[in-house]
């Protein structure tokens, strides 16, 4: 029975900072787990998959790109959609999970101003993205759309925040959060809580969700998008804690009005961004 079986797991981009913790952390944990190359794997699905003797197979894609512009078509938009198709050819002869890693960017949060699903229309205006952001929404849009016409491979895109790949303390980005707090003259604590993710809480998810779809061997051709973050702490630095402590307190009139000007600021200043992660989100 499925419930017993571990599923096969293949993941693409496994050789990048995050492909590479997601292998470890499932070949730590026993699980048949391979690196699969993006040059391999139209051969891969079309002529060895068929074959796999494991019933059920989960492919994870880590295969992303924000830092060259020139990639974000191919990384970003059209390899998953690609994966998805290739899958879709052979979904009657196994059960097949896709993991797409995605971006809370998708949420176009500096436009919305909250991390909440998207609630997009032919009709809407308001959605602003940097290119980056909206090669990400549109793999997702796209994924969605083409899991509505053919179902039977099941996705969950997961929407990561920031990553934190080493210790809080030592993140580039946290540092100017740490500067921040020195300066500002009066306290951040109840103002201040980004959202974050630890490149950890990936592979957990994905490893709890493996561990539910185990005990429920009908679920099959779900779509789910998850908004995958924690919230930043103060607590996190002792120092600044105790600083912050002897600051005098914002009125909470003056945090609605200090929010309300962050977000009429120009949406894609990268000052004014960092102001809308820090202060807004």
């Amino acid at each position: 029975m499925f419930s017993n079986i571990k599923p096969r797991i293949f993941v693409l981009g496994g050789y990048g900072r995050l492909g590479q913790r997601l292998y470890d952390f499932f070949h730590d944990t026993c699980y048949d787990i391979s690196i699969l190359s993006v040059d391999a794997l139209d051969a891969f699905i079309s002529n060895e998959l068929p074959f796999c003797d494991c019933q059920t197979i989960v492919f994870i894609n880590c295969v992303g790109d924000y830092r060259t512009p020139n990639s974000y078509y191919a990384s970003n938009f059209y390899l998953p959609v690609h994966v998805f198709s290739l899958l879709n050819t052979v979904s009657s002869r196994h059960n097949l999970f896709f993991y797409h890693i995605s971006s809370v960017g998708s949420l176009s949060p500096y436009s919305t101003f909250n991390l909440n699903p998207l609630r997009f229309n032919h009709l809407s205006r308001s959605q602003i993205f940097n290119l980056y952001e909206l090669s990400k929404r549109c793999s997702d849009t796209a994924l969605r759309f083409m899991h509505s016409l053919s179902p039977s491979v099941s996705v969950t895109v997961i929407q990561p925040s920031v990553l934190i790949f080493d210790p809080l303390h030592k993140s580039k980005l946290f540092f100017f959060v740490k500067l921040l707090f020195l300066l500002f003259p009066f306290s951040l604590k109840n103002l201040v809580s980004p959202p974050i993710t630890y490149v950890c809480s990936i592979p957990e998810y994905i490893f709890n969700d493996i561990a539910r779809i185990s005990s429920f061997s009908t679920e099959r051709g779900f779509f789910y998008e998850v908004a995958l973050f924690s919230r930043f702490s103060i607590a996190s630095f002792p120092f600044l804690q105790l600083l912050d402590s002897f600051k005098p307190r914002l009125s909470a009139k003056f945090c609605v009005r200090l929010q309300s000007f962050i977000k009429r600021l120009p949406s894609n200043n990268p000052v004014s961004r960092f102001l809308v992660f820090v202060f807004v989100l």
